[in-house]
């Protein structure tokens, strides 16, 4: 059995009607996948030759017109079913964050230009005008983090909104860059929006696979941490959507 997880944010004008084919599309597999208006987010498991289906059907033009071609699918082995049972959901954002007035789709081009590299990443971390904010929880945070890393210690994705209005003024004030990193993709990329909604322009992220995650939190020489090899040059979406995403 294998496991992938993918996401894209796209204009979903019917999320209702996305939701009732992506049900006829999984009747073989078990997961969760969430649908909004922004885009899906899913995780699913299943036999390799119904995973592969699955990717073919969604990636083709009969769905959404193929705003979902090309979409970055993280496959790893499962040694046990890592899901009971089959849910496609509709939500009304794919990470909740609770911040009104952002069209994602229409800046998703903006969202990715964010994302650094690891030169741009390690330079980052040298600047004393950059707060790098860690997206992970705290109890991850306290196993490893960036030198210098703030953990804003939210426990619910709603809770990060709450913290950046919080410091932005002084942010703002003090001409501050906003770097963030996280394991997931959707994740740094929804706080991305809400940052540079409530807080400042500049915002860099990245985001790592879990498995690079642990080779980027061990610490250099330097004390700042390495970067691994699979996120140099420009991230698309994750680290881990080069070394392990299926073409």
């Amino acid at each position: 059995m294998f496991h992938i997880s993918f996401y894209r944010f796209a204009d979903v004008a019917d999320p209702a009607a996305l939701r009732a084919q992506l049900l006829a599309l999984t009747d073989a597999l078990l997961g969760t996948v969430l649908v909004a208006h922004e885009g899906v987010n899913g995780m699913l498991a299943g036999p390799p030759d119904e995973l592969d289906a699955f990717e073919a059907a969604v990636q083709s033009p009969e769905l959404l017109g193929g705003a979902f071609a090309g979409m970055a699918f993280k496959r790893t082995v499962c040694d046990v079913a890592p899901f009971r049972r089959r849910k496609i959901k509709v939500k009304p954002e794919m990470v909740p964050l609770d911040v009104a007035g952002i069209d994602v789709p229409s800046r998703r081009a903006d969202i990715e230009a964010s994302n650094a590299g690891t030169l741009e990443w390690r330079e980052l971390l040298r600047r004393k005008d950059v707060v790098v904010i860690d997206n992970r929880n705290s109890f991850e945070f306290g196993h490893g983090h960036f030198v210098g890393a703030i953990d804003p210690g939210t426990t619910d994705f709603r809770d990060f909104a709450a913290y950046v209005r919080a410091n932005a003024e002084q942010w703002r004030a003090t001409g501050k860059t906003i770097a963030m990193t996280a394991p997931a993709g959707s994740v740094v990329r929804s706080r991305v929006r809400g940052c540079r909604t409530s807080a400042s322009p500049s915002v860099n992220s990245v985001a790592a696979s879990s498995r690079t995650w642990r080779r980027q939190q061990m610490p250099s020489r330097t004390g700042r941490g390495t970067a691994s090899s699979s996120t140099t040059g420009v991230c698309s979406t994750s680290a881990c959507s080069r070394s392990r995403a299926r073409p």
